[in-house]
């Protein structure tokens, strides 16, 4: 049961946020768009196949416990593996933004001085915008650890106090990972 738990919040914080890297000029740009769809190709199929282990492991755990928490436990991992299996046909079948910056401006009669222009500002209020992005997910993560460990702390079964400090836990690596994160 421990490592059914541990497997279920390692599969939860998969998707976090890395630093982009990009060219510093349109030219090299759809050289790094082909790189990154190999990449994301990889990452799609990385979150489907590990959302079906995790809902047939979910699925075979339900029919096997007659613990009504456990039952519980295993339910939440259905639903966990569906949610990443989404998520990664979300990164196989739709394009990044990147992607989709290159495609418009390619179909401009904008210079390529005009193109390497808005380049460096899409990539300056892109960078920008990840900050935000990563900061708000640190600042949810910090925030769930504090409802863990409140919960934690009136809880009276030892098991499900466990539990929710293992959460707690989870969640404090992910703040501290985002916060620490170098763009």
């Amino acid at each position: 049961m421990k490592w059914l738990i541990i497997f279920i919040f390692s599969i939860a914080s998969l998707h976090v946020h890395a630093a982009k890297t990009s060219p510093d000029n349109w030219e090299l740009l759809k050289v790094h768009l082909d790189e990154q769809e190999e990449h994301r190709s990889t990452e799609g199929w990385s979150y489907i196949l590990s959302g079906i282990l995790a809902g047939v492991g979910g699925a075979y755990g339900v029919t096997q416990s007659n613990n009504t928490f456990t039952r519980g436990v295993y339910t939440l991992t259905e639903v966990a593996g569906i949610s990443v299996i989404g998520f990664g046909m979300s990164i196989l079948w739709t394009n990044s933004d990147s992607k989709i910056f290159y495609q418009t401006l390619e179909s401009t009669s904008l210079s390529l001085e005009e193109k390497n222009r808005a380049y460096s500002r899409y990539l300056a209020l892109n960078l920008e915008n990840e900050k935000k992005q990563r900061n708000i997910y640190a600042f949810t993560a910090f925030a769930a650890a504090a409802v863990s460990i409140l919960a934690a702390n009136r809880e009276s079964d030892a098991g499900l106090r466990s539990f929710n400090y293992v959460l707690a836990g989870v969640n404090l690596v992910a703040g501290f990972s985002l916060l620490s994160r170098d763009f």
